[in-house]
């Protein structure tokens, strides 16, 4: 995959942008970026000659105009082979300073066998707000407004200085998970990086049928906890196919061309349910309204869906600072479009460093359980990054 303009490493890591599209494939852009906006009948145009990036805050959609779409063009954009990126990311490090993690509360002393690892003091205090989340989503749920919801919580640690994405992303690539997707954004001294098991959706409208793949990810356990594929948990089985249904349900103006059955995928410390599922749209179009449809689905958000609850949710603590996590995150363009869901990630600014995590909620949810698995993620997205040893 020949590189017509090489990347500008210098410029790549002041402001950039990367999202993993499949095991061997890798887009990455280079800043400054241009806001853009879009009415749908303008993207086939636009993306015909243009690549559209994608990273709206969370909330975005709740007012959003479904005849608009909106983005950034980047000044340079690009797409390597995992071998192109590995040895980008690696070797541009020998021709940068900025290779180094600048944290005021960092350890120097402290490493791993492969890994960078900040002893970085998280202020964990967030059970009392989690609470209140977990106790007024349950009330909807028992007065039948609501089938299903999420209760987030957030971690962070002060720090004055800035965090280096490329350590992070050479963190995620030495970390090798073939069923997660490597993505992040920064600029002007903030960003986020991250590692998603979970898609929006992809198509490839290079063919003759434009499809459009995307996936019921709900159901989370500890590998620690047993036998990974016991899922029999009525709890966790519900809630997944409360995400499926969801997912059709949005999309029913689509022929659903797939529905896999329901499987176990492993990560290196969680398991989770996924379903895949494949719809066929008349023309290019639809992606603007399939975005505006699909997000956020159950799995982050509420079902049934509800606007007037939705905007109650968005004004509570955590939830009214969570700015892009959950929210999609990616590229459209000419051949190829592919979004993730932004989870398993972190933010930082030159004031602090934080770390997202939520929960699905049913009838059946007990808090102490729930509180439980939003602190074992947070836990492995630390060692994703190389926060705490593997």
């Amino acid at each position: 995959m020949a590189q017509i303009n090489p990347i500008d490493s210098n410029t790549f890591w002041l402001s950039g942008f990367v999202v993993q599209t499949n095991n061997d494939q890798f887009f990455v852009a280079e800043g400054p970026f241009q806001d853009v906006s879009l009415h749908k009948n303008e993207y086939t145009d636009y993306i015909a000659v243009n690549d559209l990036l994608i990273k709206p805050d969370y909330w975005n959609f709740l007012n959003s105009n479904a005849e608009l779409i909106t983005g950034l063009k980047p000044k340079k954009s690009h797409w390597l082979n995992r071998k192109e990126f590995h040895d980008f990311i690696f070797d541009s490090s020998k021709k940068t300073t900025e290779n180094k993690v600048q944290l005021s509360q960092l350890n120097q002393s402290t490493q791993s066998q492969w890994n960078l690892q900040l002893n970085l003091q998280w202020n964990d205090q967030f059970k009392a707000d989690f609470e209140l989340q977990f106790n007024h989503l349950q009330e909807f749920i028992s007065n039948q407004h609501l089938e299903k919801a999420v209760p987030i919580g957030v971690i962070k640690t002060e720090t004055a200085n800035l965090l280096s994405p490329q350590k992070l992303i050479q963190n995620l690539l030495l970390g090798i998970n073939t069923k997660s997707w490597i993505y992040g954004f920064w600029d002007q001294g903030m960003g986020w990086v991250g590692q998603t098991p979970e898609l929006l959706f992809q198509t490839n409208t290079a063919g003759l049928q434009n499809k459009i793949r995307t996936m019921a990810l709900a159901g989370t356990w500890p590998k620690n906890a047993g036998t990974v594929n016991d899922y029999q948990d009525p709890k966790i089985w519900n809630e997944h196919q409360i995400v499926v249904k969801d997912i059709k349900n949005q999309l029913a103006k689509l022929n659903c061309t797939l529905h896999s059955d329901t499987e176990v995928i492993e990560l290196k410390t969680l398991a989770h349910l996924k379903t895949n599922l494949e719809f066929t749209m008349e023309n290019p179009d639809q992606i603007c309204d399939v975005l505006n449809s699909l997000h956020p689905t159950a799995a982050l958000g509420i079902y049934p869906r509800n606007e007037q609850i939705s905007k109650t949710i968005r004004s509570w603590p955590m939830q009214n600072q969570r700015r892009s996590f959950g929210a999609p995150f990616g590229v459209l363009s000419k051949n190829i479009s592919h979004l993730v869901v932004g989870i398993r990630n972190i933010f930082w600014n030159q004031n602090h460093v934080q770390l997202f995590a939520g929960c699905g909620i049913t009838k059946d949810s007990v808090l102490a359980s729930e509180y439980n698995e939003v602190l074992y993620k947070m836990e492995s997205v630390k060692k994703m990054l190389g926060f705490v040893p593997l």
